[in-house]
């Protein structure tokens, strides 16, 4: 993720297995520098964006286990992580996910247990997770997610056959 000073590269898949550690680049020095330890377990396939001075990451895999559905952000000013409250939605992968300078709004993507259409907002300001409204849009994975003047745009993916859908829907971010 491009913070707009430094590129955060968190979690993924090693020959080991999932990951759970972090790296920041600083093209000013071309210098890479190890990020302090995150506050969520390893994982790999994660959802994350880009937010105002950070980064966030969360949801994805685990090796072992459901899905995990916690979060966290990462901040340039302190160069630390910060857990986010629970959230409303069932881990998964594969769902679209934006940022704003006010929310992280993430929707669809993979459970455990199959595709979904749901979605929620986080609030950077008061802190707190909402679901949000129904979308015309039917459970899909691996689907893109826009932010377009004050709307996310949804569009594309797969269902649950392996289907491409090319349809889209957008949501309102105010």
């Amino acid at each position: 993720v491009w913070t707009g000073s430094s590129m955060i590269v968190a979690f993924g898949v090693g020959d080991e297995g999932a990951l759970g550690d972090g790296a920041r680049f600083d093209p000013k020095t071309s210098a890479w520098s190890k990020l302090a330890t995150a506050p969520i377990g390893a994982r790999f396939m994660p959802l994350s964006a880009a937010v105002p001075g950070g980064a966030f990451v969360g949801f994805g895999a685990s090796l072992e286990g459901p899905r995990p559905a916690d979060a966290a952000v990462w901040m340039e000013s302190t160069q630390t992580w910060t857990k986010l409250p629970t959230s409303p939605l069932a881990g998964r992968t594969s769902a679209a996910v934006v940022a704003t300078d006010r929310a992280i709004v993430i929707w669809g993507g993979e459970t455990n247990e199959n595709f979904v259409a749901d979605g929620a907002r986080f609030d950077l300001v008061t802190k707190t997770w909402t679901q949000i409204a129904a979308s015309p849009l039917s459970a899909r994975a691996f689907h893109r997610g826009e932010v377009s003047d004050h709307q996310m745009v949804v569009y594309g993916g797969i269902d649950s056959t392996g289907k491409i859908l090319a349809d889209s829907a957008a949501y309102d971010l105010d």
